[in-house]
């Protein structure tokens, strides 16, 4: 890093150093321009149990968070980008979702930045993989008044550009007996796939192998992408329509695989080659954990840019930051930060519903009518078109 002015970074790893909820907050490495983070997802991620701010794990979104109200006024912060998954933008109920009760809390606590949440689809940035993210973004006032938009989607690369060529087949008979139960459930799902136009012969499937019929996770089968990665999907397993539907010697097809490391970190916009430098264990784990690449740029570039031309006349990157961010009597507000972070989520405010009456006379007006057209032959087919409603809704 010193080849392009860098400092060589201070890197805290391991069980002890790399705990971030044991780091006291004067030992921050200062100065800190950006904070950029991914807080464990599973408080909100649909694959797992949900428990949003009750489960342990979302105690280290609240730590970083009051890591950005230390470094904001102490270590002369300027931007923070945190991604997470969608559940974290949901409602809990008849309560605010825990991504409305941080910006509420942020934009009252630390009114020196402004505050953005995006929702990316990486499938558009070049990254054939289910992966849908949330991105809390926050940036100085004194270089951008509001944080700018994500970059649009760039564009779009297929499954077949990052799977290998020449990666060797698995044989089926290498399989477990349940495994190959699996595989051949999923073959006949594809085959009833193909045989009613859903799918066609040029098409790439991954699916997970270690999933069984009528349990818990359905067998579901991703078409030419590839579902979220995460740190459990190992046995994720890439198959061709082509070989499956005309049947032929597993040798023979296209692909008769699990998915390899090397793509894993492809999909996540990574280099290939990262792979040999990481044990296989590593490489799994880093790639379900990764931030994806493009995404990164896509949210970072706009708001680099803007801190290139700062709004606020004086500000230059070259003297950032200056004495007068470093306000050395913040913390009297940092417990009332953490205790904001805590409460519990707020109710929605409802608003009453307010009744038209000249629409309920329009409404009355128009039942009739159509009552009325029983009387022309059009009967039966209101009353099954009212029946079929409510059928629509019941399956629903």
């Amino acid at each position: 890093m010193k080849s392009v002015g860098m400092e060589d970074p201070i890197l805290h790893l391991g069980a002890t150093c790399g705990d971030i909820l044991k780091v006291p907050l004067n030992k921050l490495e200062k100065r800190c321009d950006f904070l950029v983070a991914g807080p464990p997802c599973p408080p909100w991620s649909s694959q797992g149990v949900c428990h949003s701010l009750n489960d342990a794990r979302a105690e280290v979104f609240l730590k970083i968070l009051e890591w950005v109200y230390y470094l904001a006024h102490f270590g002369g912060l300027i931007g923070v980008v945190l991604e997470n998954v969608p559940g974290i933008t949901k409602n809990h109920g008849s309560k605010e979702s825990v991504m409305d009760m941080f910006m509420r809390v942020l934009n009252k606590h630390i009114p020196e930045f402004a505050w953005r949440v995006d929702t990316l689809d990486i499938t558009g940035y070049m990254c054939p993989q289910t992966r849908v993210r949330v991105f809390l973004r926050g940036l100085r006032r004194v270089f951008a008044m509001e944080v700018p938009a994500p970059l649009p989607p760039f564009g779009r690369r297929t499954l077949r550009e990052v799977l290998g060529k020449k990666c060797e087949h698995i044989k089926r008979s290498d399989l477990s007996n349940n495994f190959q139960k699996n595989l051949s459930a999923f073959e006949r799902k594809i085959c009833a796939s193909f045989a009613r136009g859903k799918f066609v012969t040029d098409d790439v499937c991954i699916f997970h192998l270690d999933r069984a019929e009528g349990k818990v996770f359905a067998q579901s089968v991703s078409l030419n992408v590839a579902p979220t990665l995460t740190t459990r999907n190992q046995y994720l397993f890439v198959a061709c329509v082509e070989g499956i539907t005309k049947n032929k010697p597993d040798a023979e097809r296209e692909y008769f695989r699990y998915l390899t490391n090397a793509e894993r970190l492809m999909l996540q916009g990574f280099p290939p080659a990262l792979a040999n430098d990481l044990t296989w264990n590593d490489a799994f784990r880093g790639a379900g954990n990764a931030f994806p690449v493009a995404g990164l740029i896509a949210v970072m570039h706009p708001m680099l840019s803007a801190v290139s031309n700062p709004v606020e006349p004086g500000i230059r990157l070259a003297t950032w930051p200056p004495d007068r961010f470093i306000q050395k009597t913040a913390l009297k507000g940092f417990p009332e930060f953490q205790r904001a972070l805590r409460q519990k989520l707020k109710s929605i405010p409802t608003t009453g519903k307010v009744i038209d009456v000249n629409l309920g006379i329009y409404f009355r007006i128009a039942i009739h009518g159509f009552c009325l057209l029983g009387n022309y032959g059009w009967g039966r087919w209101g009353c099954a078109r009212r029946g079929g409603g409510k059928s629509g809704v019941n399956q629903a």
